[in-house]
């Protein structure tokens, strides 16, 4: 934000912060706790590192577009890729890498086939490891951690289908064996029942995409459910305004979500909510600063059964975090785009075509004290930033090893308690990802820039 409106903003901030940093509102955040859900199959964790398969459904080598997947371990071992073929029964394009331990490596999709939409899995003979994919073109960049787990519910808040807002919905079946499909959604109008989608085929090995735009247009805030009949998918949302791209995949539902990095200078974010149960969600937002947390900057009621989107940009510019705490199970993602801010309640957060950058993330619903940040540092043409919430009463030292081929100096980043930390990546060609390591826990994501383009990353806990 700029002008008048931001410099009254800043100096908001600047007085609350002024304020609080003598107790009374700036505070740690309490610790992220790993929520429990008994009776909620949907409900499943933020991926954690493994030795396993990650499965990557927004990836497009072509003409006009480069791809890579990025790849990261904490040993020595064998990653397998796999991209299926769009032609069905054809074998499916494959490579192999040996990774050193700990150690990362970006593979360039060309390298094994370039033919547009290449979704993929990425097989691990050893761990923890994890893997994410990047899309890369002339003022086009988008980041998306792969998934490990593969629930038969998944929830994907965020979508827009505002007029010149493209809005597509991915749905990768890595597995052989056919799968029935069910896409419901929920508005600001109500439930969308997109009844065209209540039953789609996707053959195994394959995939589907679904435009939105053209059948519910003109909507300002979409959550869409997608489900499994007989068998599990991988969906993800793409969105876009003809340049710039960001793309998530589905999550499961929880009462915390923590996101490091939800807004950074010149970016105007919102965090999309939805609440699928049967009952109203207290939803709070505390924004994290590399200053302090603060707590209850705005608190929201997201009704059973509805999306709601609030608006970030009238509580901070520049830098920033923000992490919830809702009375019920909720999904969350953070969406960020350059152009202008919306009001409170965030009927015009998201802009029409001729937006320059966009980017999305989903958030972590639990702590970690080890993070494996796969590609921060190793996107082509692109600077990265690793971005550390220590949620803890004490400061604390957290280690940042720039993973690559070789071994590479270990740098330090001291985190304030209940604060952002923030580390500008150098500009190395050894880099390809990062490991975090902290005494406590903690939360760790990643972002990039390039040439007219941003993409928010989050990051993948290493349990221990």
């Amino acid at each position: 934000m700029v002008g008048e409106a931001g410099g009254v903003k800043r100096l908001w901030t600047l007085v609350v912060l002024a304020v609080v940093a003598t107790g009374a509102a700036l505070a740690p955040a309490p610790d992220v706790p790993v929520p429990e859900f008994a009776g909620q199959p949907e409900a499943a964790h933020s991926p954690t590192a493994s030795a396993s398969v990650w499965y990557c459904p927004w990836v497009n080598s072509g003409a006009d577009r480069d791809a890579a997947l990025l790849l990261a371990s904490e040993v020595e071992g064998e990653a397998v890729i796999t991209l299926p073929s769009p032609i069905q029964n054809e074998s499916a394009d494959a490579g192999e890498v040996i990774l050193r331990g700990p150690g990362s490596r970006v593979v360039d999709v060309a390298g094994i086939v370039r033919r547009g939409d290449a979704p993929g899995f990425v097989e691990f003979d050893d761990g923890p490891a994890a893997a994410s994919s990047v899309v890369w073109a002339p003022g086009l960049l988008t980041v998306d951690r792969c998934v490990v787990s593969v629930p038969k519910i998944w929830h994907l808040p965020g979508g827009t289908t505002r007029e010149g807002i493209s809005l597509t919905l991915r749905l990768f079946n890595p597995f052989p064996n056919d799968v029935k499909v069910s896409i419901n959604g929920t508005s600001e109008f109500g439930p969308e029942p997109l009844p065209q989608f209540g039953s789609l085929d996707v053959l195994g090995r394959s995939w589907a995409n679904v435009e939105l735009d053209p059948v519910v247009p003109f909507l300002d805030d979409l959550s869409l459910v997608v489900s499994a009949a007989d068998g599990v998918i991988i969906p993800a949302i793409v969105l876009s305004a003809g340049g710039d791209e960001a793309t998530w995949t589905g999550t499961g539902l929880a009462t915390t979500w923590t996101f490091p990095v939800a807004g950074i200078e010149g970016m105007v974010s919102s965090v999309a909510l939805t609440n699928p149960g049967v009952q109203p969600a207290t939803v709070s937002v505390d924004l994290l600063t590399a200053e302090g947390t603060l707590v209850d900057v705005t608190r929201v009621e997201v009704a059973a059964g509805s999306p709601q989107r609030v608006d970030l940009s009238v509580l901070a510019d520049g830098d920033y975090g923000i992490a919830l705490r809702s009375t019920a199970a909720i999904g969350a993602a953070v969406v960020a785009e350059e152009g202008p801010a919306g009001d409170a309640d965030g009927e015009d957060a998201i802009a029409v075509a001729g937006s320059a950058r966009f980017a999305a993330t989903s958030g972590a619903d639990h702590g970690a004290a080890r993070w494996l940040l796969p590609g921060a540092g190793g996107v082509p043409d692109a600077t990265s930033t690793v971005w550390v919430y220590n949620p803890s009463g004490e400061t604390l030292t957290v280690s940042l090893e720039p993973l690559g081929v070789r071994d590479l100096p270990v740098e330090k980043l001291v985190v304030g308690p209940g604060s952002l930390g923030r580390f500008d990546v150098p500009d190395d060609l050894a880099i390809a990802s990062y490991r975090v390591d902290a005494p406590a826990p903690v939360v760790a994501a990643w972002s990039a820039r390039a040439d007219g383009a941003v993409a928010f990353a989050a990051g993948i806990a290493v349990e221990s």
